[in-house]
């Protein structure tokens, strides 16, 4: 049953066999957006009709999915659905923008719930389409640039040292900014550090507030 139920999922998307250097694929629908025009001023958009499941491609190997204000109020079952046959079809990583305003806040637990605890999958917040973009810009260069990829963390870097690239990169994160970004990056290094600290660590330190699960790391930073 497990094997039929992934032979399915996986039979519902194909991710492209490659994206050109410096690129994105883009669902046609988010066309003449703001996303799209802040994204255009940072890397080549290309656009395809038919990406059914996932909004974006920043690589071959890395898919993401905008979960909208609206979808977030409204419960979003369609996201909901599409999110669990990504996570079951399991062939490339999944990474979830999520809207989180004034106006949707209070609906933002279950959808961290449901994408984080339930699913496992990385979920990046973000305030805006504007913020949205330089997220998946961000993506983009980090996955042509593996040797100065931020959510890595195999670049040998000197103790102490901090690569602004990087501190660049997590200050895409909402009410992160410059001075919980280092105290983060002294105390994990990178990216992926961050994300792979134990919730035990995570405590300890304390750098901002904040929890992991099943490597996916939330942030939680001065949220009233």
């Amino acid at each position: 049953m497990t094997c039929s139920t992934s032979s399915s999922a996986k039979s519902k998307f194909r991710p492209p066999s490659t994206v050109p250097h410096g690129h994105i694929i883009t669902n046609t629908k988010w066309r003449g957006t703001e996303l799209v025009t802040v994204l255009q001023g940072q890397v080549n958009i290309l656009y395809e009709d038919d990406l059914n499941l996932l909004d974006f491609y920043p690589s071959a190997g890395m898919g993401v999915v905008y979960v909208t204000e609206a979808d977030v109020v409204t419960g979003g079952y369609t996201y909901r659905s599409k999110l669990a046959t990504l996570r079951k079809a399991n062939i490339i990583k999944v990474v979830v923008l999520v809207d989180k305003t004034e106006v949707n806040r209070q609906y933002f637990w279950p959808v961290q719930k449901f994408v984080v605890l339930e699913l496992g999958l990385t979920l990046l917040p973000v305030s805006s389409q504007k913020e949205a973009a330089n997220m998946l810009a961000a993506l983009v260069h980090a996955e042509n640039h593996p040797r100065n990829n931020p959510f890595s963390g195999a670049t040998k870097r000197k103790t102490g040292s901090i690569d602004e690239a990087v501190l660049a990169s997590i200050q895409c994160v909402p009410k992160l900014g410059e001075v919980k970004g280092r105290l983060l990056l002294g105390t994990f290094h990178s990216i992926l550090g961050i994300v792979e600290a134990s919730e035990q660590v995570c405590v300890l330190h304390k750098p901002v507030d904040c929890y992991i699960t099943n490597n996916s790391l939330y942030w939680i930073s001065n949220i009233a």
